[in-house]
């Protein structure tokens, strides 16, 4: 007698023979059980890539991959190998919503030097920041775990825990670090937000995210990778309740938000020295290699800008000369108060996405007031 089993699936067909005899034997058995479970396994298996395969058609390139794989980038980010003066840099990239990187600009500054941890600890040990727990942010997370501790605390032990700081520079040393030339006249100072320092290890992944302000980052030790997308791809992503676009940024789920398959990038390799510009509303997500320390300065988005402010003459005849950067310390900081701000920012900052009647007319003013110069 010969006893024949066979599997037959649309995918997948098998056939065990065995030589005669009048019985099975146990292993004769073991063998049939062996080819029907390996039958089963291999439908599950099937099931789920047809399945997936039929919710996006067919399954886009750089899915479940890293933020960037879904298509090629677009190209670097432009590079400044000087301090732009700040009519240029508002007409060149600021006016235009351009992002750049200014080489080795955070060299000017006494922080590029001095920000040792020895030096930080000497000058503001004593002094509270917030440290937030996981280097890959989750910003959920954070809201409940961040925590406050002296500085002196931290630099302790950042190069050993998966946690880093994010707080306003400690003011033992703020003035240390500058404000690059390109925002020295025009208006900038009058619209300045706030400053952030960040600092770890390295190997920190933020989350996907714009601002609602212009900012400039410089790294003042390590370097930073930046993911850059503008702001015109806003609209066709879902943001997440804490506010970045709800994606994995080691694994991008391109079934789950097909929109990011159109989405165009660009690179930044912001090294140490370097600070980017980043325009207001433009998408990003920063990665963070070697000891890794860097500032960002927000400002209010400028819709007029004073080129008086930037002459020495009446005329505007000759430009003023101005320094590669003046001390931080010298400026007000508005902290979100004592201006009114773009009306996109107010918005963003606005959890109804609603204004005032007479906050909508303040700004309507600004406009009409700054459309000569803006022009």
């Amino acid at each position: 007698m010969v006893v024949v089993v066979e599997v037959g699936l649309s995918f997948f067909t098998k056939e065990v023979r065995f030589s005669p005899a009048s019985t099975l034997t146990p292993s004769m058995y073991f063998r049939i059980v062996a080819v029907f479970l390996s039958a089963c396994l291999t439908v599950v298996v099937a099931t789920g890539a047809k399945s997936e395969a039929r919710k996006g058609e067919t399954v886009p390139m750089g899915h479940l991959q890293k933020l960037g794989s879904h298509r090629p980038m677009e190209d670097h980010v432009k590079v400044l190998m000087e301090i732009p003066h700040p009519i240029d840099f508002f007409n060149e990239y600021a006016k235009p919503d351009i992002p750049v990187v200014l080489k080795g600009a955070a060299k000017t500054m006494p922080a590029f030097k001095l920000w040792t941890d020895a030096y930080m600890k000497q000058k503001s040990g004593d002094q509270e920041v917030q440290i937030e727990p996981g280097k890959k942010e989750n910003r959920t997370r954070v809201a409940i775990e961040g925590t406050a501790a002296p500085f002196s605390e931290f630099l302790d032990i950042y190069n050993t825990s998966d946690i880093y700081m994010v707080d306003s520079i400690p003011t033992g040393i703020a003035a240390d670090f500058y404000l690059l030339r390109c925002l020295l006249c025009g208006g900038y100072t009058d619209y300045l937000q706030m400053s952030v320092m960040w600092f770890s290890s390295g190997g920190t992944k933020s989350v996907l995210h714009n601002d609602p302000q212009d900012n400039i980052n410089c790294v003042l030790s390590g370097r930073k990778e930046f993911f850059l997308a503008d702001k015109k791809f806003l609209d066709d992503l879902v943001f997440s309740s804490t506010g970045n676009i709800d994606i994995d940024v080691d694994a991008v789920d391109l079934l789950k938000m097909p929109q990011m398959k159109n989405v165009e990038w660009w690179h930044a390799d912001v090294e140490e020295g370097d600070c980017l510009f980043i325009p207001q509303e433009w998408l990003h997500q920063v990665r963070s290699y070697g000891r890794n320390l860097a500032v960002n300065i927000w400002w209010s988005r400028l819709y007029r800008f004073n080129h008086s402010d930037c002459y020495v003459d009446s005329e505007m005849k000759e430009r003023k000369s101005l320094p590669d950067g003046a001390s931080y310390s010298e400026f007000e900081i508005k902290n979100g108060s004592g201006h009114k701000g773009s009306l996109l920012e107010q918005l963003h900052q606005s959890k109804k996405k609603q204004l005032t009647l007479q906050q909508m007319i303040d700004y309507g003013s600004d406009l009409l007031s700054a459309d000569e110069d803006f022009d």
